[in-house]
């Protein structure tokens, strides 16, 4: 039986498993039911032809609505169930519980966000480390104590999977037991595991206690099930920028991803650090130079910036 408070998980599983609806058609869906003043419970009971009329659903997505109604909920039931048993949530851009970091800077915010572990992640100011290549013997000794010093200031790291820095950060946070946000290219349960066991940065079985005690929140804007694809890589690392307060920037190649997500960044007013001004882009857009003298305080940075690192809206 589904509770009120667990109801969210389940529309927003049934949503994103809609066949041929991606970001862009699940977004328009919950746009449709706001204007029409209901959420998405009553978004599965409309008929046929209230859908027809209303809605832009492609031609499977209506069939399978309209024919395979029950099938379609009893099988999101089952993926919801295994979510929720196992400490994760999901929530649409209509829920409360949606994080507001990504409601305010993500462009576009994803419509659906699926998340396991413990929310109060967000509840910190949170840190990006971000880095365009694999490290080199000039910056990873810069990731460990940047870590490190997020850690004693009582930072959150948002870190990723797939490049060998997201890993290293992910890696290091895990040593020092701060609280990570991971942000996946793919589905909660392609990168954990059908019980959500795996440790993300290492895609290995969480071995140790100490690691179970580590706060840490994995999250997706990826269907459950997705596996991870070339062009997923520009969404995560968008939505990295978009959680983190404060942005340290070891490399960004000129052109490439990270250094348009850290211009986006400061676009929004988000404080970007760059390592060694290697960047003369970010540095002329308004990304701080830093060296590993400057980084004795990273609060300092927020203050500067006013951006306080609370997120007052999250689950």
């Amino acid at each position: 039986m589904w509770t009120p408070d667990k109801e969210s998980t389940l529309y927003a599983v049934m949503l994103s498993e809609l066949p041929q609806v991606g970001e862009r058609l699940a977004r328009a869906i919950i746009e449709c039911s706001e204007k029409r003043g209901h959420g998405l419970a009553s978004f599965f009971r409309l008929p046929a032809p209230v859908l027809q009329r209303d809605y832009p659903l492609p031609e499977a997505a209506r069939r399978c609505l309209e024919q395979h109604g029950e099938a379609h909920r009893r099988r999101c039931e089952w993926l919801a169930g295994q979510l929720v048993a196992h400490g994760g949530w999901a929530c649409t851009l209509l829920d409360a519980e949606y994080p507001n970091r990504l409601r305010w800077r993500a462009s576009p915010p994803p419509p659906v966000f699926f998340a396991a572990g413990e929310a109060r992640c967000q509840d910190f100011p949170v840190l990006a480390v971000l880095h365009s290549r694999t490290p080199t013997a000039d910056t990873m000794p810069a990731i460990s104590a940047v870590v490190q010093r997020a850690a004693e200031e009582g930072f959150t790291l948002v870190t990723s999977t797939g490049k060998v820095a997201y890993r290293l950060v992910g890696m290091a946070s895990r040593a020092t037991g701060a609280p990570r946000i991971v942000v996946l290219d793919r589905g909660l349960f392609s990168a954990l595991g059908p019980d959500l066991s795996r440790d993300p940065c290492v895609y290995a079985p969480s071995p140790t206690r100490e690691f179970a005690k580590q706060p840490q929140m994995v999250c997706s804007a990826f269907r459950l099930l997705d596996h991870a694809l070339p062009r997923n890589g520009a969404r995560r690392d968008a939505l990295v920028a978009a959680f983190a307060d404060l942005i340290l920037v070891l490399h960004a190649r000129p052109g490439g991803e990270i250094e348009r997500v850290c211009l986006q960044a400061l676009d929004r007013g988000q404080p970007v650090l760059c390592w060694k001004g290697e960047n003369p882009a970010l540095v002329a857009a308004g990304a701080i130079p830093v060296s590993e003298s400057d980084l004795g305080s990273l609060a300092h940075f927020l203050a500067l910036s006013g951006n306080t690192g609370v997120d007052s809206g999250q689950r």
